[in-house]
Order: C-alpha cells, then structure tokens, then sequence
C-alpha cells in the first residue's frame, strides 16, 4: 500500500473560522448590548436628577407630604364700593312738657303779675312751686326749655329782687334750676342758651353753672358770648342794660387776652374798664391805664377813673407807681383826689351791683351810681400786713412831695392818719 493517504483538512478549517468568527461576533453583539443597556441605566438618575432640579427651581422647597384634605372654599372677593359720605344721626326730638311741669311753670311766671302787694303767702307759694319744679329732675326740663325758648321774662326787681324771691328774674330763676336738676339735658339746654342770649347777666349765670356742671368744658363759649354782648352793647343793642357782668366773666376768664375788649369799652364805660384793667395778671393793663390817664384823654371821666385805678395798684406795682406820681404833678379836681385818698387808706374798687356779687353789705364802704355804671368799695385794711400799711405810708409821702394841691394835701393827709392808726393797733 504505499503511503497512507491523509485526510482531506480544507472543509473542516473553513468551518471552524466560520464559527469563530461567529462567535466573536455574538461576543461584540452581547458586549455592545450591555454597555447601552449599562448606558441607558447610567443616563436615568441624570435625567431625573435634572428633572428634580427644575422642579426646585420652578417650585421651591416642596417638602412630600402626606395628602392633605382639600383647602376650605374661599367665598368670593367683594369689590369695593365707592365711599360713601356719613350721614349725621337725626338727634333725638324734644318731648314735650308734661301738664304737671308747665302747670308748675305757669304759676311760677304769675306772681309778679298778680295784683297787690307780695305777701309771705305769695312767696312761699312760690318758693314752693319753684322746689317742686327743681324736685321734678330732668322730667321738669322740657317746660323749662318751652318757657326760655318763649323769650318772655319776669323781673322780680319790683319785688325786692334776689333779696326777696332769691332771683332778678324768672328766667335766671329757670337757669339756676337747669343747674340744680343738673345731667346731659341740663348742660346742652344751658349752653343752647348760652350761644341764643345776649343778656349780660344770664351770660354770668350760665357761665357760672356749667363752669360747676362741667369744668373747663364752656369757658370759650362763654367768652364768645360775653364779646358779642359787649359788642351789641358797644354799637346800641342794649339801651338800658347794666353791662357789668360781662367785664367780670371776661376778667375772670379771659385774663390778658381781654385787654383789647376793655379799651374798646372804655370810651362809654370808663370805670368798668379802668377796673377791669387793673385787674389782669402781671400788670398787664398798666400802659392802657397810663394812656387812660394822660391830660389828653378824650374822656375826663376816663382820666379821672384811670389815676384811682393806678392808685390803687401804686403800692404793689412799680409801673403803677411811676405812672401815677408823674400824673400827680398836673392840676386834678379836687372830687379825684378824695377818691384817691380813700383808696389809698385801704378801700378798693369793685365793680357792677353788691347784690349780683357774693360780698356782705357790711364789707361795702362806698357805693357810686352813674348812667350806665354801678361800683362800690370795700375795705381791705383789716387785711393790709404791717409791711403793707408801711409801704402805703410811703407812697402817700411820695405823692405830697410831687402836689401842693389843698385838696390833695387834705385827702392824702387823711389817708395817712387812717394807715398810721392802723399800724400802731397792729
């Protein structure tokens, strides 16, 4: 047999290079498959991570909570309507007075309209009605109200006046019983009245009682009437009414701010104005006084008023001094320097009626009656310190060694005397 023959080996190699390579191939394939699957599972947290961090931005700190319930409905938004302008409340109407109130106001206005003389029985009817009206409280208010409200009055002057019935008039009567009643009503019918009258006495009196009713609350109003008063009374309104009252409320409430309503009034009522102006703090009406006083004063009655008002002060006022020893040296009448020596020796001026003021009559010395004026004195000497008299005796020297007038020299020779007696009983 010769050499064995070797078995064909083409086939067989091309086959295993063909699997080979097919299993390379499925190698790659399988390779490649698991990095993109490894890729895509790379490529998901990114993706949600940059979804997260768009969401914060858009939606800040939005904390998984667990579910909530759904919010409560919100009613609807009003749409604001135009304002509207407050009307002011209607205020309550007045009742009306009650028989038994206007019956007891009735008699009241009737007793000085009776005829014959006021008899004890009379006035005590009187009296008696008058306290049952006031009893009545604020129920008696209305018929008080209808009666002011009539502008009628009855003057009780004829029949003694405050001495003997307790008022001037029925009508400050009523308003003294407003102020005994006392409440709301009482207060807002008294200033009603108040701003209505131009009565210088019902001015005071209302001023008076609501200044106790309600302390501070009615004292501009009462300055504002007693202006307007004063200045009707001024320009002729008030023939025949004593004006007094409303330069004492002024004194007493308006202080130095009524220095301009004293000098207007001065020219008609001197010695209201003279005394008015002594009377304001700090000296203040001193330089009005001083004018007042000058020889060219328009007025002789003014003059003559203005040097005892500054007599008056010369012993306490050293402006007051100075003006009333320079108008010393000129010719004086000799009626002005009994005035003066009477003031000097501890008298001191008052104005308007002793019985519209709470003074005793034994305290007045002197009363003084003009046209349109009504002042008095009273005695302050019991009340002058030892000081005091001494300085007064003084001033009296000073003012003989500027005068040789006899009747300055008498009346202040007399004027001393009283202050030397004095001060040697003290």
């Amino acid at each position: 047999m010769g050499d064995l023959e070797q078995p064909n080996s083409g086939p067989p190699r091309r086959s295993v290079i063909v699997a080979l390579a097919s299993i390379v191939v499925l190698l790659v394939l399988v390779v490649l498959l698991v990095r993109r699957s490894h890729s895509t599972q790379n490529a998901e947290p990114d993706s949600a991570a940059a979804t997260s961090a768009t969401t914060s931005e858009e939606s800040p700190a939005k904390t998984p909570a667990s579910p909530q319930p759904p919010p409560a409905a919100v009613p609807p938004r009003e749409v604001a309507s135009a304002p509207v302008s407050a009307v002011p409340p209607v205020p309550p109407q007045p009742q009306p007075a009650s028989p038994f109130a206007r019956q007891l106001v009735n008699s009241l206005v009737q007793l000085n309209l009776t005829n014959g003389p006021l008899t004890p029985e009379k006035l005590a009817a009187w009296q008696q009605a008058f306290q049952q009206l006031t009893n009545a409280g604020p129920a008696a208010i209305p018929a008080i109200r209808e009666f002011l409200q009539t502008k009628q009055d009855a003057n009780f002057d004829p029949l003694g006046g405050a001495a003997t019935v307790g008022e001037h008039s029925l009508r400050l009567a009523m308003l003294d019983a407003l102020a005994t009643i006392g409440g709301p009503e009482a207060i807002a019918l008294s200033a009603d009245t108040l701003r209505s009258t131009n009565n210088p006495r019902e001015i005071a009196a209302l001023a008076r009682n609501l200044e106790q009713l309600s302390p501070g609350d009615y004292r501009t109003a009462a300055i504002d009437a007693a202006r307007a008063a004063l200045a009707d009374a001024i320009s002729g309104k008030l023939p025949g009414t004593d004006i007094a009252p409303l330069f004492t409320l002024l004194q007493q409430y308006a202080g130095a701010e009524a220095l301009q309503d004293f000098q207007n009034a001065g020219a008609r009522w001197s010695y209201y104005s003279a005394i008015a102006l002594g009377s304001l703090p700090d000296g203040t009406g001193v330089p009005a006084l001083t004018q007042m006083a000058t020889p060219d004063s328009a007025n002789r009655n003014s003059r003559s008023a203005a040097l005892q008002v500054l007599a008056q002060m010369a012993s306490d006022s050293p402006e007051a001094r100075a003006a009333f020893l320079e108008q010393a040296k000129t010719d004086l009448p000799a009626a002005t320097w009994i005035k003066i020596g009477s003031l000097l020796s501890g008298e001191q001026l008052q104005i308007g009626n002793r019985a519209d003021t709470d003074v005793p009559e034994a305290a007045v010395k002197s009363t003084y009656t003009l046209p349109n004026q009504t002042f008095f004195t009273t005695s302050v000497l019991d009340r002058l310190s030892p000081d005091q008299l001494t300085q007064r005796i003084q001033l009296i020297d000073q003012i003989l060694a500027v005068t040789q007038q006899p009747a300055a020299v008498d009346a202040l020779q007399r004027a001393r005397n009283t202050l030397l007696a004095r001060s040697q009983s003290k």
